[in-house]
């Protein structure tokens, strides 16, 4: 592979993986006080979309960059997996909680 396809590859793995953060932190920020519901989930994705938009347009301004819709897609679907690791270890946790107290009951 040449220099210029890693160095795209690169920049590609690292947004995904800097809107996943995003996703994962958002998700977990809005659920944090009352739980989880379907409203906070698309509270989630729309900030990680604005997130996403914006980046890219600040992207038009800077010198040897562009704005492209794939990037802001990328960056969304990012959002979505974070989004997903959080619901996840949300319901892990969840089953985890429930198995330890069933365990201090059975000592009782």
């Amino acid at each position: 592979m040449s220099t210029r396809v890693l160095d795209a590859l690169l920049r590609k793995v690292a947004h995904l993986s800097e809107f996943t953060l995003l996703g994962f932190v958002l998700c977990t920020s809005c659920s944090f006080f009352n739980g989880l519901n379907e409203k906070k989930v698309w509270v989630t994705l729309l900030i990680g979309l604005c997130v996403a938009v914006i980046d890219e347009l600040l992207q038009r301004f800077s010198p040897g960059r562009s704005c492209q819709i794939s990037d802001m897609l990328l960056d969304w679907c990012g959002v979505w997996i974070g989004l997903g690791m959080a619901v996840g270890v949300r319901k892990i946790r969840a089953v985890l909680g429930r198995d330890k107290s069933r365990c201090k009951k059975k000592r009782l």
